[in-house]
């Protein structure tokens, strides 16, 4: 399908969970920079919109959009953006058209929300459901990009440890999805089945190892690996707890803090873990000690930018954020503006601050876009004070190679904006 000459899209909200949906609208967009986001306020509406330039000025949604129900996830596969519902239980695979305006290419349905992603290649999304509680087998759905129709529904298994006693037990929450070769890798984090979103055996990483792809004959675990040097993989609500980079190898990051959603906390330090190219364990001889380098920092999310680096968001924890029950998932809260972004050379342990990006707060983020050499990121801060909030999102530009950024426009009536796709 012939595409207008730029069309990115961001995906934005200023929701911290899911909340009830509005009337749906599809308003006609012109061509250009395609922008979603959720209004501020109590409806908290999520849209899909369009803006001439994200360089300077101010973005609004008023008099256009593509209104969305509730909270959404977005996550792009080649040229077509799946909006998925948290709460509706459904989503929708938008395509741009030939006059650059957003057009539904398909509308499917699933049984429970979905709030893992991944994709192979750019023809095929992967998506599954966590178990917040309940033991029994997930569900895998394979989608085509190309028709934004469900190829293949398969039950499978992760983890899942049932007692008898709710509450004494463990199921499996997965961070990732990620596919290379004839393999299929997904870290996970062990909640209690007795529905606290308490993480009982903390301390240590787990992957599980798949063949690929998952069929009913072929839906459990070739392996389950393991490492006790640091914590839990991701964080919730992130689709990159583990990521490939050029190479091949693997990277996945862990947190451990309460702040970041663990309890209780774990006593090893937040860092990042490597499974070499054509391998299925974890590489011994690697271990990228992220609280050591930035003086006592967690990692919150990071996503690969070439060669062997990644950008990531990471926190610095203080002790009103790691007290329970006080501090438990304040890192997601808009109060916490502690977030820093830094640029990860992965292969040689390193980490530099992205200059010219305030200490923030950052929710969720949806893979980013790179284009010719920089990648668009939200930025929120809080420009009043803490007795008088006066919340604000921006567009930065990240430079990657010389790691500054430079402060677009700003978002009028949005708290966050969750990701950026290029539809071309």
């Amino acid at each position: 399908m012939k595409k207008s000459l730029l069309a990115l899209t961001i995906a934005a909200t200023v929701g911290l969970t899911a909340c009830g949906s509005d009337d749906s609208s599809n308003a006609a967009v012109d061509g250009g920079v395609t922008l979603a986001f959720k209004q501020s306020g109590d409806t908290e509406t999520e849209f899909l919109l369009t803006s001439n330039s994200l360089e300077s000025g101010s973005i609004t949604n008023q008099g256009a959009g593509n209104e969305q129900l509730g909270w959404n996830f977005y996550y792009r596969v080649g040229d077509t953006l799946f909006v998925t519902g948290y709460e509706n239980y459904e989503a929708n695979a938008y395509v741009m058209n030939d006059e650059g305006q957003l057009e539904v290419l398909n509308t499917f349905f699933y049984d429970r929300p979905l709030q893992q992603f991944g994709n192979v290649n750019d023809t095929t999304l992967l998506a599954t459901d966590p178990s917040y509680s309940e033991h029994g087998p997930l569900i895998m759905y394979t989608i085509s990009a190309e028709t934004g129709r469900i190829t293949s529904k398969v039950d499978y298994t992760i983890h899942d440890l049932d007692t008898g006693t709710a509450g004494e037990g463990t199921v499996a929450w997965p961070t990732a999805l990620v596919v290379r070769d004839d393999k299929l890798f997904i870290p996970f984090q062990k909640f209690d089945d007795g529905g606290n979103f308490t993480t009982p055996d903390v301390n240590k990483a787990y992957v599980a190892v798949y063949n690929y792809p998952l069929t009913t004959e072929n839906n459990e675990p070739l392996k389950i690996i393991e490492d006790d040097r640091t914590s839990n993989i991701g964080v919730n609500g992130d689709t990159n707890g583990l990521i490939q980079t050029d190479s091949g190898d693997l990277y996945s990051y862990s947190n451990g803090a309460v702040s970041g959603g663990f309890a209780p906390a774990s006593t090893k330090p937040s860092g990042i873990l490597r499974i070499n190219n054509g391998e299925d364990e974890f590489d011994s001889s690697y271990f990228f000690n992220i609280e050591e380098e930035t003086e006592g920092g967690k990692m919150f999310w990071m996503e690969p930018i070439g060669g062997e680096k990644a950008i990531a968001r990471i926190f610095i924890p203080t002790e009103a954020t790691e007290t329970l029950p006080g501090g438990a998932w304040s890192a997601f809260y808009k109060s916490f503006h502690q977030h820093k972004l830094v640029i990860l050379d992965l292969a040689n342990k390193t980490v530099t601050d992205v200059e010219g990006v305030p200490m923030h707060q950052k929710r969720y983020t949806s893979p980013l876009e790179i284009k010719d050499g920089k990648v668009l990121v939200s930025i929120e801060t809080n420009e009043g004070t803490p007795e008088a909030p006066d919340l604000q999102t921006h567009v930065y530009s990240v430079d990657l190679d010389t790691a500054t950024a430079v402060k677009g426009a700003k978002v009028e009536g949005a708290k966050t904006v969750k990701g950026f796709f290029d539809l071309n």
